[in-house]
């Protein structure tokens, strides 16, 4: 079963590269498969002249698009859509199972107060529909509050389920793991994952695999070091206890952003076990 391999103790089977879409210089992280390449987060300059940052000196980063020719080149990336670009941050993000709505990960305040040097914004979801030749303007997630953060959403590949973190009170620690459910043409109210998955430190990055496997991101006691990758299984009961993914994918560093195919023996993560955040691909020589 490539699942256990993935998360037993031996690594000997795991093989990382690091991808030729990374910029070097700049933070890469969060990719995802999409038809004809992938998708992911940078935060690198859209241009030679556009270098935009926030008050607070950090990055603002923009999705992108990298066209893969074969199964060891890629095309150069560029922004994914002109549509999402703006001042504002977007990702990292999820799109619907019919690639329909993106969900993704920006400002809640996005009126003219957000510019206001002494303004702390908070983080919330934002979603924007397919239109003929792009993307329509965004729109808030209902459960988005200003006073706290809430991202890194992942809806599930049947679309009933969403996924998200957030720093809302009532969690386990600095953030917590919650999830939606698709209902009468809606989403549900938040619900914590409890304590079996959450902890009193922070929970980020969620992704469900096709295959109901809940892969995240923690700085929890007992890791590696730094964010470290999880995995739990859904069940009728409740969740199973989260297991550490063993190394290569983990390191010292923090490592982040997973991302698998139905069959989980390849996909993506992100890591900065070399300067910055870059893009890693895996892939396990049990087939």
């Amino acid at each position: 079963c490539i699942r256990d391999r993935l998360t037993g103790q031996g690594n000997d089977m795991i093989i990382i590269q690091k991808l030729p879409v990374n910029s070097g210089q700049f933070n890469d992280m969060t990719a995802v498969s999409i038809p004809g390449g992938i998708a992911f987060c940078s935060d690198r300059r859209v241009s030679g002249v556009v270098n935009n940052k926030t008050f607070e000196g950090d990055r603002i980063y923009n999705i992108f698009f990298a066209e893969k020719k074969d199964s060891m080149k890629w095309g150069r990336p560029g922004i994914f859509s002109k549509d999402l670009q703006s001042v504002f941050t977007q990702g990292p993000f999820s799109f619907t199972p019919d690639r329909q709505q993106i969900y993704y990960t920006s400002d809640v305040e996005r009126g003219r107060s957000a510019f206001r040097s002494d303004f702390r914004n908070s983080s919330g979801i934002l979603i924007a529909d397919r239109i003929p030749g792009g993307w329509s303007e965004p729109r808030p997630f209902e459960y988005n509050d200003p006073l706290w953060n809430m991202g890194h959403p992942c809806i599930s590949t049947d679309g009933k389920l969403m996924f998200f973190s957030s720093d809302i009170p009532g969690g386990s620690g600095g953030s917590d793991l919650y999830m939606c459910r698709w209902e009468a043409g809606k989403w549900s109210e938040p619900e914590n994952l409890g304590p079996v998955v959450n902890s009193s430190s922070s929970e980020l990055y969620p992704f469900f695999s096709p295959s109901g496997d809940l892969y995240f991101a923690s700085d929890r006691n007992g890791g590696y070091g730094g964010l470290d990758i999880y995995r739990s299984r859904m069940r009728e009961e409740g969740w199973t206890k989260p297991v550490l993914m063993p190394e290569p994918i983990n390191s010292a560093a923090d490592d982040f952003g997973f991302f698998t195919e139905a069959k989980a023996n390849e996909g993506f993560f992100a890591s900065n076990r070399d300067r910055t955040d870059d893009i890693y691909m895996f892939s396990s020589l049990v087939k």
